[in-house]
């Protein structure tokens, strides 16, 4: 099975997830919303924060899950809706 196939089964799997933390997060809608209208660039999470209006401490909780405020298994990288790069420096 070819991983793009593999990859829209996964998400297919875990769509009722998925449809949950969106509803449950404004936050969470907009950062993927944000993420979507600029695909395939990538964007800072500062830069996140600002353009959907948040803190740049809330787009992390939205995008990694932070204990007090948004679970990880809602977090946009645990459902693999987006995913995290990170620079050499």
């Amino acid at each position: 099975m070819k991983k793009k196939d593999k990859l829209q089964e996964a998400l297919f799997e875990k769509r009722p997830l998925i449809v949950r933390a969106l509803r449950g997060s404004e936050i969470r809608k907009k950062i993927a919303e944000y993420l979507f209208d600029i695909h395939p660039s990538y964007s800072y999470t500062s830069e996140i924060a600002y353009r959907v209006k948040t803190t740049p401490t809330n787009a992390i909780g939205a995008l990694r899950g932070m204990v007090t405020r948004y679970k990880e298994e809602d977090s946009l990288l645990k459902l693999k809706i987006v995913e995290e790069k990170s620079c050499d420096n």
